[in-house]
């Protein structure tokens, strides 16, 4: 019998690890194989410059559609200035995709522009993030350098933890949606982009999961105070 009851707490403790109260890995960071860009400034708009190795498709209305390709946004290298950042028009609905060189449990993406005199960097506010057709709509955070003349930091991340989607194995991640505030409120700059994510994501167990629980371990106590008084 003593058998039994260790049985019953060893299956007890593998129930608490399909019910997800595993501890978790470190953020890592996580690569970009490659991006597309759709309705977008083509490089040299504004005078900013940026690189892009894949076709590029003129949409006639403004904007092209990079795609199938690399660029500036996953070549490793924060931006110095206009000449590598990407600048684009949020009122031309820019949609990046982001191709990762593993799937993942996203745990936040930092966008990078450029430290200068220019408005238009770290004036991102929030975007949209998709991850296998969930979407969320996510304010950013700055860090960085200040920009002197708007008082805000350059760069901009975006956590997903305690979001819908930091519990989506992904490969892919869609950005779009860009808000941004300022006197340049219609532009937005990316120079560089990066992911953190871990292999399994924050346990968060909801109060259903916590009742049951309890009601289990319950359950055992009792049985183990019947059966040493029998």
């Amino acid at each position: 019998m003593k058998r039994s009851i260790k049985s019953i707490l060893m299956a007890s403790v593998i129930g608490l690890a399909a019910l997800g109260f595993v501890a978790t890995s470190n953020a890592t960071p996580v690569g970009i194989s490659s991006y597309d860009a759709t309705n977008t400034q083509a490089a040299g708009f504004g005078g900013w410059s940026h690189s892009y190795t894949g076709t590029i498709t003129n949409n006639f209305d403004g904007t092209v559609n990079e795609t199938g390709g690399a660029g500036t946004l996953n070549d490793g290298l924060i931006g110095t200035s206009t000449g590598d950042t990407h600048l684009f028009l949020n009122s031309d609905n820019t949609v990046f995709d982001l191709y990762l060189s593993q799937s993942t449990y996203v745990n936040s993406i930092s966008l990078y522009s450029f430290f200068g005199s220019n408005f238009i960097p770290g004036n991102i506010t929030s975007l949209n993030v998709t991850i296998n057709g969930h979407t969320g709509t996510l304010a950013t955070t700055g860090f960085g350098p200040i920009n002197a003349n708007t008082g805000d930091p350059v760069h901009e991340l975006i956590t997903l933890t305690g979001s819908n989607l930091e519990t989506l194995l992904t490969n892919q991640i869609t950005l779009w949606g860009f808000v941004s505030n300022g006197s340049w409120a219609g532009y937005s700059s990316i120079s560089e982009i990066t992911v953190d994510g871990a292999n399994a994501p924050t346990p968060t167990p909801e109060p259903s999961t916590m009742i049951l629980l309890g009601t289990g371990v319950a359950a055992l106590a009792l049985f183990r105070k019947k059966f040493k008084r029998s």
